[in-house]
């Protein structure tokens, strides 16, 4: 029971953990496959594409009209120790993670932070 007077001895460092979370963009091939038959475009994987590709050579069709694209993809891990989990980004076409620099100041031409917003005004003479 906590008793206020050895506080310390209930928070020993061996209790605490460091849980890193990160987030990064990779670029991730894909191929945007035209279905002739509905007049619609589809995105497909690489290993979609070639399993499509194989089927239809087989059938003596002839190789679906396609094109090799790359797109963003946000990903994100939790790190201890060990490697906690991880995958795709929550908010999925950005980081959920955003940094604020300042603002332009176009009279100055030149970016302020949030120091110069909480000043007090200059005395007035």
């Amino acid at each position: 029971m906590w008793d206020g007077k050895n506080y310390y001895l209930d928070w020993d460092d061996a209790n605490e953990v460091t849980i890193v979370h990160m987030q990064w963009m990779e670029r991730e091939p894909y191929f945007l496959v035209g279905d002739e038959a509905t007049n619609t475009k589809m995105e497909m994987s690489p290993k979609e594409y070639r399993l499509l590709s194989r089927r239809m050579m087989l059938l003596g069709m002839p190789k679906p009209d396609a094109v090799r694209m790359t797109k963003q993809v946000y990903k994100q891990a939790f790190l201890g120790n060990e490697y906690l989990g991880g995958g795709a980004a929550p908010l999925g076409d950005q980081f959920s993670w955003a940094v604020i620099t300042g603002e332009w100041d176009a009279k100055k031409r030149q970016w302020f932070g949030l120091t110069r917003v909480l000043r007090d005004p200059p005395p007035t003479s």
